[in-house]
């Protein structure tokens, strides 16, 4: 890799930890689990060998990302109690188990096989008698990951296979997945019940006029993160990236 692009990702990967460092700042009182695909320790391994400084990097951004929705998903259930108790699950944590440390590709029975969009517009469907927080996280954990080809590890035996990476990493799927979190948070923030309720509770909490802005700063950090390496992709495979422009309120783009 050329060394001015190696100092641009190790510059990026510099962000990141910036980025995770202010999101600490912000997340609930209680710790969350570390998610499946996140390492319990940062120790070399054998398997870095064959990764590039880019692959490194998707790993990282997906890990931040993954990890900033579960933290979303733990402050919607505890803003909307009632949510996890319309499920079978005994408690709020066996929700959060069932979503981000059990193996299931983001299809869950419970929402009927619905899964990303379909799974979003369950959550604020006046019909839908489950739990909403589920299927909001659910249905955006499904497009996050499409975006990545549904692949956790990015590897290869020769570094210089760039073929290999750009199949896998489409920086078109990672700018959809932007735009898409755009219109997730954007129906969380707006979508309300015929009584003027919302569906979820998230800016205003149910008992208090109290604004809580950590869902705007999440939602656009996991956001701006896709950005990110949707460019870094594009950059290095010398693609170019169709910017649609849409209001947010509109349907989602293709994942």
């Amino acid at each position: 890799m050329p060394s001015r692009d190696r100092s641009q990702v190790y510059g990026l990967l510099l962000s990141l930890l910036l980025m995770g460092c202010a999101a600490q700042n912000t997340t609930p009182t209680q710790q969350a689990t570390p998610p499946p695909w996140q390492s319990v320790d940062n120790d070399f391994q054998l398997e870095d060998v064959i990764k590039s400084d880019v692959h490194m990097v998707a790993e990282m951004i997906q890990r931040e990302v993954m990890t900033q929705l579960k933290l979303i998903t733990e402050r919607l259930y505890r803003h909307n109690p009632d949510s996890w108790r319309a499920s079978d699950a005994q408690s709020m944590q066996q929700q959060l188990a069932r979503l981000f440390e059990q193996e299931h590709r983001w299809q869950f029975p419970q929402l009927g096989d619905a899964v990303g969009a379909d799974a979003i517009y369950l959550a604020f469907d006046p019909r839908f008698k489950g739990d909403r927080v589920f299927a909001f996280a659910g249905g955006l954990g499904y497009m996050i990951m499409a975006s990545y080809g549904g692949k956790k590890s990015f590897n290869f035996l020769f570094l210089d296979d760039w073929a290999h990476a750009s199949s896998t990493l489409d920086p078109q799927r990672l700018y959809n997945s932007a735009r898409n979190i755009d219109v997730a948070a954007w129906k969380l923030f707006n979508q309300r019940q015929a009584d003027g309720q919302p569906y979820l509770h998230s800016l205003e909490l149910e008992d208090a006029q109290v604004r809580d802005l950590f869902f705007v700063q999440s939602m656009a950090k996991m956001a701006a993160q896709q950005d990110l390496l949707a460019r870094v992709m594009a950059q290095k495979g010398k693609r170019r990236i169709k910017h649609i422009v849409h209001f947010v309120a509109t349907a989602f783009l293709p994942y």
